[in-house]
């Protein structure tokens, strides 16, 4: 991370020499052997010891060394009071260790698996907020882990960045989301069960409902179909509590355009739509044999004919209440 990026140090590179030893004569495998044990015990000779070493940039470790370079367990203080506790390997960051951040207003600790100066393996990222990380990174960046907000807030899944790319997120109100995140953490794809019990599948942009996707309603109403901006747009099936069906095109979450609609005592309109009334040319078939073709306006017969099913067509419309009633030739 930035705040301790700048302490990071160059490797060094050692050398070591050997002697290679010719047997020209009654050189037998007991002597090889002895030559790889021999080998290997001077190699395992060489012991961590207790001391200090200063980095270039001031930093102090004490703890345990090997030919003079931190390495094994110890503690290193940053001149910004900064401090790491944990391993060392070749004078840098290995293995598992805490790192207290003292320069970093948005950090508190560390606590995790270490790899070359950076988090690599699993840890857990503490923020001054209270907010916490938890899971298996990679140079510095989760891949794969939890989100605990103080709010409440619960990000887990998979993570490219500082954002969740896929998995699950439940925040403090209700809102629980399983899917597919842009790069700012908005549901890009995924089922999103809302607060007020509303429970959406489908995609969305800007994390609004757009595109194909499924809608049920906590009242029990049901859309299957295209939204643009979180509203029915497009076409789509809507199905009511009341048992009422509609199929067709949709505007800005009302029926609009050329739809049918069946309700449950089995009358059927197929016509046109206007902000989610009758409006234009349209037909109704009650079911029982009788039928109107004609005009709507605002929902309502307006000028057509209306057949009774026993031989007799009347000119018909319908009053602002419903009733039917015959236009006076």
């Amino acid at each position: 991370m930035s705040s301790f990026a700048q302490h990071f140090t160059q490797l060094g590179i050692r050398s070591f020499s050997g002697a290679l030893i010719f047997c020209l004569f009654g050189c037998g495998a007991e002597n090889r052997s002895g030559d790889r044990e021999n080998s290997l015990n001077a190699h395992s000779s060489v012991k961590s010891k207790k001391g200090r070493h200063v980095f270039n940039d001031g930093s102090v470790y004490d703890g345990e060394l090997v030919s003079g370079k931190p390495e094994g367990y110890g503690e290193k203080r940053y001149l910004n009071d900064d401090v790491y506790v944990g391993r060392f390997r070749e004078g840098l960051l290995h293995g598992q260790g805490t790192y207290r951040y003292k320069s970093d207003s948005k950090l508190t600790r560390y606590v995790g698996v270490w790899q070359n100066d950076k988090w690599n393996g699993y840890g857990s990222l503490y923020l001054t907020d209270g907010s916490i990380y938890v899971g298996q990174w990679s140079a510095n960046t989760m891949v794969h882990g939890e989100f605990r907000g103080v709010d409440g807030t619960l990000l887990s899944g998979t993570w490219r960045g500082d954002s969740l790319e896929r998995g699950k997120m439940s925040k403090g109100d209700g809102a629980i989301f399983t899917g597919i995140f842009d790069s700012k953490e908005r549901y890009l794809a995924g089922s999103l069960h809302s607060p007020n019990g509303d429970h959406f599948v489908g995609s969305f942009v800007n994390g609004i409902y757009e595109g194909s996707g499924s809608l049920v309603k906590d009242d029990g109403t049901t859309y299957i179909g295209a939204f643009k901006a979180g509203l029915y747009s497009g076409e789509g099936i809507l199905e009511d509590p009341q048992g009422r069906r509609y199929i067709g095109s949709f505007l800005q979450g009302n029926p609009s355009g050329v739809g049918q609609q069946v309700v449950s005592t089995g009358v059927v309109y197929s016509g046109d739509w206007q902000d989610g009334l009758r409006h234009g040319k349209g037909t109704i078939d009650f079911g029982d044999g009788t039928s109107y073709v004609g005009e709507f306006r605002n929902g309502l017969a307006y000028d057509g004919q209306y057949d009774w099913g026993d031989g007799r067509v009347t000119r018909s419309y319908q009053e602002p209440g419903g009733q039917w009633r015959d236009r006076v030739e």
